[in-house]
């Protein structure tokens, strides 16, 4: 919970700031709101693709420990 908080309380002081300092004039135009929306959208995508290659390489790599201790016995 605690990092939760950390993180929620990072991201408000960041939003704000954004907002205070050119927020309005990105969400006056409908193609701003648009891409920043595509932008979030294709950050938090892109993070869970690289995490699902790198569980894929872990993955693997135990099935090869695995394997490597199974012909040991």
């Amino acid at each position: 919970m605690k990092n939760f908080l950390e993180v929620f309380g990072i991201s408000f002081i960041l939003l704000t700031v954004f907002m205070m300092f050119g927020g309005s004039l990105v969400f006056e135009n409908i193609w701003a709101i648009i891409a920043f929306v595509a932008f979030i959208i294709s950050v938090i995508g892109s993070i869970f693709m690289y995490q699902e290659t790198k569980i894929e390489d872990l993955e693997d790599r135990i099935k090869k420990i695995e394997s490597q201790n199974g012909n040991k016995k």
